[in-house]
């Protein structure tokens, strides 16, 4: 029932007693409190689970004026399977002072695969400390960054397969002081099959 209402009835058939059940009423409620209630009619304490699942929008903390600022600049954003896409990644401390063990965690896409060459690359040019690639985004260690000299890293990848996703932004924080974050907008990219 929601809302003293009677929405849906389930009979379960005894040769599927231990199998699970679930029932979807998100079509049934709307925005707002609603009373739900689950009644087993059969007396003999039948099992059961309710599960309330929403959406909450994260804040967008792209774009603002903090301690750190951080751009993801893409060459391209619709493409086909196998192009190959550029990556800029630009960090800049605004502080006065230096910026201690600063993180950057830049994404990888959906359907895309990163070269790691090039994060070696950066590397062995003392540009970045050492990275670590995860299926879903490539985290950088710069030791320092200075202030008002902003740090351009290039990178790239190459998608795999067709997909229209929207890739999550960058973040760039402080290790020992997260809350000096900074972070960019997710990008929408198209990738079409090969033709």
């Amino acid at each position: 029932m929601v809302d003293g209402k009677t929405i849906r009835t389930l009979v379960i058939p005894a040769d599927q007693g231990e199998a699970t059940h679930q029932v979807d009423l998100s079509d049934q409620i709307a925005r707002g409190s609603h009373r739900v209630e689950i009644t087993d009619r059969t007396g003999s304490a039948t099992g059961y689970q309710a599960t309330l699942v929403h959406h909450v929008p994260g804040e967008d903390h792209a774009g603002e004026a903090g301690p750190l600022s951080i751009q993801l600049v893409y060459d391209k954003t619709t493409l086909v399977v196998d192009d190959r896409v550029s990556a800029t990644a630009t960090v800049t401390n605004r502080m006065p002072a230096s910026a201690p063990m600063v993180i950057l965690d830049l994404p990888i896409p959906a359907g895309f695969a990163v070269e790691a060459e090039d994060f070696e690359a950066l590397r062995s040019q003392g540009k970045i400390a050492k990275y670590q690639a995860a299926p879903r985004s490539v985290i950088l260690y710069l030791r320092t960054l200075n202030p008002s000299e902003p740090l351009e890293l290039a990178y790239h990848f190459r998608a795999t397969m067709p997909v229209k996703i929207l890739a999550r932004g960058a973040r760039a924080y402080e290790y020992y002081n997260p809350d000096h974050q900074a972070r960019t907008a997710p990008t929408p990219m198209t990738v079409a099959a090969v033709k």
